[in-house]
């Protein structure tokens, strides 16, 4: 996902934010077993992959 979004973020520019949530108790809590996790405006739209095709209509979406 990491590679995808950077190819995304050079055709589309938009702010991204990585957490590591291995410091951050709550976080781990909720996400340790899905991890890559992307949220757009605070609410979660893919979990583990994303093709880009959905990213890109995703972003588009803003």
């Amino acid at each position: 996902m990491k590679a995808l979004l950077a190819t995304a973020k050079a055709q589309q520019p938009f702010e991204l934010t990585v957490i590591d949530i291995s410091n951050n108790p709550a976080l781990k809590r909720l996400y340790q077993n899905h991890i890559p996790v992307l949220l757009k405006d605070g609410k979660e739209i893919a979990r583990h992959r994303i093709d880009d095709t959905e990213l890109s209509a995703l972003l588009s979406s803003r």
